[in-house]
């Protein structure tokens, strides 16, 4: 949902070269642009080991931190 509000506001944000997530091949194939894309912002990092684990499920510190990490990327 971020990643589609950032496309309908044509935001610009900064972005960096990350190495993808090593478990990057199990995100299905509608989201990998969403997960590339945030993963560049800042907005997402990973859990432990810097993997992404798409199969898991986020805890509520978990999707609080992305919203930080969307709002402090998204006022900039």
């Amino acid at each position: 949902m971020i990643y589609n509000f950032i496309e309908y506001k044509s935001a610009k944000l900064v972005g960096t070269n990350k190495p993808a997530f090593p478990d990057a091949n199990a995100v299905s194939d509608w989201a990998k642009d969403a997960v590339t894309t945030l993963q560049s912002y800042g907005i997402i990092s990973g859990i432990t080991g810097n993997t992404f684990a798409p199969k898991a499920n986020a805890d509520r510190a978990a999707v609080a931190t992305i919203f930080k990490n969307f709002v402090k990327a998204f006022v900039k």
